[in-house]
């Protein structure tokens, strides 16, 4: 079984450097690669409509600053084509997929994906705080949420508001769909495309602590590690019931009983990462 969620990361990542190369000199070519990169990867998963919100959400941003509006007007009607591709896609095939007995189960009350189905504040917060894992360990998690609502709000506060509007936007979509009931926000594998929007966020924060001058960025610089180092208290308090019991984070047991057909796919999600051999058992 192939996962593309790799591929997607590249995909969304070649996406976005030549999105940001035609708002710095705009030229077809640039323009062509971002629309062909992003449309293959809405072909590969449809997490990446999500990314696809991302990237309107940055040429929005664009327009209503007043760029270039010939160079915008070019960049909205190319961006129309992975749009336009994703809504066929849709209609073709992810609206009968979200519809199939698997994923009927997959987001039931008792669906292995249920736990981030977001209904609530609390619950927007525990995806949040799961979904850093793409960041840093497990154990700081409260942390690296923490660390990237600053780094949001820092970069929403710069003149250039580019990166808090791509990771805002990508955050939304996902907690948004999430809300809806048919993605998983959190710490499943489903999230890596989220990655390319809010690791430069991290790295902006990373840039403002440089800029603010050396003897601030030290007395920055040590917060920061005083907090990474010593935050156990803070993870305990804020971490939530979901992401504090990792109720979700599965291991491989002995032996597992599937009794539906449908679940014969997750077979390899139940495998262990050690690779021993198990009693898979479908009756």
């Amino acid at each position: 079984m192939l996962r593309p969620y790799a591929l997607i990361v590249f995909l969304l990542s070649g996406a976005l450097h030549q999105l940001l190369r035609y708002r710095s000199d705009p030229n077809i070519r640039s323009l062509v690669a971002c629309a062909v990169l992003l449309s293959l990867a809405a072909l590969g998963h449809y997490s990446a409509a999500l990314a696809i919100a991302a990237f309107s959400g940055l040429i929005a941003y664009d327009g209503l600053i007043g760029s270039d509006r010939a160079a915008w007007k070019r960049l909205v009607s190319i961006h129309l084509i992975p749009v336009l591709i994703f809504a066929g896609l849709y209609a073709t095939h992810v609206r009968t997929t979200l519809e199939t007995y698997l994923m009927g189960l997959a987001f039931g009350s008792e669906g292995w994906l249920s736990a981030w189905l977001v209904g609530s504040p609390g619950d927007a917060w525990n995806s949040l705080v799961s979904y850093q894992i793409f960041h840093l360990p497990l154990g700081l998690r409260v942390r690296s949420a923490l660390l990237m609502l600053a780094a949001l709000t820092l970069s929403a506060l710069a003149r250039d508001k580019s990166v808090a509007v791509l990771a805002g936007t990508a955050l939304l979509a996902a907690l948004t769909a999430s809300a809806l009931g048919v993605y998983p926000f959190g710490l499943t594998r489903h999230n890596a495309w989220l990655m390319v929007f809010t690791v430069p966020a991290l790295a902006v924060l990373g840039g403002h602590l440089i800029d603010v001058g050396r003897r601030a960025a030290l007395i920055a610089c040590g917060v920061v590690l005083a907090v990474l180092l010593a935050g156990g208290p803070l993870e305990r308090a804020l971490a939530g019931p979901s992401s504090a019991s990792d109720t979700q984070v599965r291991e491989a047991t002995d032996e597992q009983l599937l009794r539906s057909v449908e679940l014969a796919p997750l077979v390899v999600d139940r495998l262990g990462p050690e690779g021993e051999p198990r009693i898979i058992i479908m009756s």
